[in-house]
């Protein structure tokens, strides 16, 4: 087993080896199916430029196909001593297919190579979140509409403040989410540049074919800077996690807003005994445990975030191996927000409104916004008005 960045006769110190590597080896697993799409690319961007045959080309192709394939049955795993995906697939290919598997890395660094890996995982996974969470908007919906006629309070400070309806409420939701698909969408196009052919941050001298490589692989377009292709790692991730920390804050007000409207002390939402838990020491318990638990993961993909920000402090230009400690909060975020927007839409439908209790808290100083506007409309000053529906 060759690492790649290994020399004839070196050895590095066990201790360090396993610090350094870290838990790259178990979430690069993740990156199998990039990582493969980017070395197939780069490949066929070498046999342009004439630096191996199309025949080599297709075999790099087809055994990357293998790979994958392998990777789907749970017959690949990389090895700690490989450190990370790039050095594993690397090596499968040598094996397989000897010179030309050595002869894929020229051209292409793991800086470039890391950066467009985590750049296609990312685009992949927001296109699932955002379909995701456009199914609980749609959700989101058929709640209003199915409650539409039912009126409730709304709500200020936490106090009462003017009639409200459930449609208003589940809709703000609907619109709420929407915005952050769009969100998403504007990352994605942030973020949609190849960072192939920086290599370590400043180039090669080879002529390869950068726009293709990055069409291929469903770029819009070539990092035109390739010391930015590198120094914009951990930037993007975060751009992405702030992306999806705006998804869970819309998710942790939902979620609020359902524990506070299914307690008995309001009651307008009824919540079944399937999606609620009791108490060890109290029978009568019923409690929103599911929601409460939505709610407090909000922080987790806030820390996921601030873990992205600052581990970009005073960073000089140029690949860091700070970098690499960006990968595992934007993988975490994914599993996270995919997890919070799927509960989210499994106990959404099970969730009734009671009629009765949100018209019965519909009380008259609710109206008095409305009187004053009323008076208004015929002349009365509204501050005249005010202060008569205040008194």
């Amino acid at each position: 087993m060759q690492k790649l960045w290994g020399k004839h006769g070196k050895k590095l110190d066990a201790q360090v080896e396993a610090f350094t590597v870290g838990k790259d080896f178990l979430l690069d697993m993740e990156l199998l199916d990039e990582d493969c799409a980017v070395n197939e690319a780069h490949a066929k961007a070498l046999a342009k430029a004439k630096i191996i045959s199309w025949h080599e080309f297709e075999e790099i192709k087809k055994a990357l196909g293998e790979l994958k394939a392998k990777g789907k049955e749970g017959k690949f795993a990389i090895k700690p001593e490989q450190e990370d995906i790039h050095t594993a697939v690397e090596n499968f290919l040598t094996e397989k297919l000897g010179a030309a598997g050595k002869k894929i890395h020229v051209g292409k660094s793991r800086n470039d190579q890391a950066a467009a890996d985590l750049l296609l995982y990312s685009k992949k996974k927001l296109s699932e979140l955002q379909e995701k969470t456009a199914a609980l908007a749609v959700e989101l919906e058929k709640f209003a509409e199915k409650n539409s006629h039912i009126k409730m309070p709304g709500y200020t400070h936490s106090r009462k403040a003017m009639p409200s309806t459930a449609r208003i409420w589940a809709g703000s939701f609907v619109e709420s989410l929407k915005d952050d698909i769009e969100l998403m969408e504007s990352v994605k196009a942030l973020t949609n540049k190849s960072p192939l052919g920086a290599a370590a941050g400043y180039g090669t001298s080879l002529a390869l074919d950068k726009g293709m490589v990055a069409k291929e692989l469903g770029f819009a377009k070539v990092h035109e800077n390739p010391l930015y292709a590198i120094n914009s790692r951990d930037k993007y991730e975060s751009a992405v996690l702030f992306s999806m920390c705006e998804l869970m804050l819309t998710l942790n007000k939902l979620a609020t807003d359902i524990i506070i409207f299914s307690g008995e002390h309001f009651c307008f939402l009824e919540l079944p005994e399937e999606i609620c838990t009791g108490s060890s020491i109290m029978p009568h318990k019923k409690n929103p445990d599911v929601f409460e638990i939505l709610r407090a993961k909000n922080a987790e993909m806030q820390s996921y975030l601030f873990n992205s920000l600052v581990n970009q402090n005073s960073l000089p230009s140029g690949y860091n191996r700070d970098m690499q400690l960006g990968k595992e909060p934007l993988i975490r975020g994914f599993a996270l927000a995919g997890e919070c927007v799927g509960i989210a839409l499994h106990v959404l439908p099970k969730i009734k409104v009671n009629e009765e209790n949100c018209l019965a808290a519909v009380s008259e100083e609710m109206l008095s916004a409305e009187k004053a506007i009323a008076m208004a409309k015929k002349g009365v000053p509204f501050r005249e008005a005010y202060k008569l529906q205040k008194t």
